[in-house]
Formats: C-alpha cells, sequence, structure tokens
C-alpha cells in the first residue's frame, strides 16, 4: 500500500501516506477511512475487520484511531524489532 500511496523511508513520505489515510475532520485514522482506502486499492477486507485490526494495533489504548507518530512508528519498526505480545498504543510513543 505504502508503494502506492507515499514513501516510507522519510518521516515526509509518512506523513504523505498518513494525510492520504487520515479523516481530516479528526486529524487521525479511522477505522472508516481506513476501510475507504482498502477498498480503494481492491481488497474487499469489510469494516468489522479493519476495526478488529485497529483495536488489536491500539491496544490498551481505548481510542483505536491511528494517529501521525503511532503510523511512524508502525512504518518505521523493523520487523526484528517488532513484539507481537505488546501492541502499538498511544502511551508507547
Amino acid at each position: 500500500m505504502n508503494d502506492r500511496l507515499g514513501d516510507n523511508s522519510s518521516r515526509e513520505g509518512i506523513n504523505k501516506l498518513f494525510w492520504k489515510l487520515a479523516d481530516h475532520k479528526v486529524g487521525e485514522i479511522t477505522p472508516q477511512g481506513l476501510h475507504s482506502a482498502i477498498q480503494e486499492l481492491g481488497d474487499n477486507l469489510s469494516l468489522e475487520d479493519v476495526t478488529y485490526i485497529l483495536e488489536k494495533i491500539s491496544e490498551p489504548s481505548l481510542d483505536i484511531n491511528i494517529s501521525s507518530d503511532e503510523i511512524y512508528y508502525i512504518m518505521t519498526k523493523k520487523p526484528a524489532d517488532v513484539d507481537l505480545f505488546t501492541p502499538v498504543s498511544k502511551s508507547t510513543k
């Protein structure tokens, strides 16, 4: 997805990706906005599936929206450094 929407090798590129996916009224990536972007790219994930994914990424936070700092963290984390048992949250920034 990032190949089509933005360059993930820089903060500027990740911010570009973020603003293409973000709900501009909220200033964060919402389940509905991400679902729309995924459908535009030809995938058929349901809104429920997208909401579930964002809930898992955002635990233990109650806010499932993704901020620009969170997307930067997600996009720049090396696979070897990912702890699958510690989801990304606003408290881990």
